[in-house]
């Protein structure tokens, strides 16, 4: 069965909630605790997708089975650069190539359509080895790590790695 990739958008939101509550409640699914993704949350990074930004969600079958997003902060030093990379993939259909779809449609995107995009940025936590290992398959290279920055539980403390991909068609406007 085929996975079809549409623009994220509004109409979607329902479907972001239930994906993104199922990937919370996963061990290193997502940072966010599941009572942490709600409406609210979900209309934010659509409302900045839309605004200024990309991303888009993957179904298969009629059912949104991921998501992908980053968008520009508004300031004018950042105007190169989609920040706060997000990608989820449903726990039932991971392994199964939709992460490499995502992203390779959401870079590729960005390379013939948004030359005005320099870098693109995410972070993931360092223990989390698989994931620096897939997003540096992905083309993404280890700026730096964040000495615990991620508050976990009491006296315990995590450390995200920054990680940047550079667009090789970037033109300055």
């Amino acid at each position: 069965m085929s996975i079809e990739f549409v623009s994220m958008q509004q109409k979607h939101q329902a479907a972001l909630i239930d994906l993104h509550k199922a990937a919370a409640e996963t061990p290193n699914g997502t940072l966010r605790e599941p009572e942490e993704v709600d409406a609210s949350y979900v209309n934010d990074f659509i409302a900045k997708v839309n605004a200024d930004g990309l991303g888009f969600v993957a179904e298969k079958q009629a059912t949104l089975v991921g998501s992908i997003h980053a968008y520009r902060l508004p300031l004018k030093a950042f105007t190169h650069v989609y920040t706060f990379l997000n990608i989820v993939v449903h726990p039932d259909f991971q392994w199964q190539g939709i992460g490499t779809q995502l992203f390779t449609k959401f870079l590729s995107t960005i390379e013939q359509q948004h030359s005005d995009i320099y870098r693109v940025e995410l972070f993931t936590r360092s223990e989390n080895k698989a994931n620096v290992t897939f997003y540096q398959k992905m083309g993404f290279e280890i700026e730096g790590p964040l000495k615990d920055k991620l508050y976990i539980e009491p006296d315990q403390f995590q450390t995200p790695i920054h990680m940047a991909w550079f667009n090789k068609n970037y033109q300055k406007f």
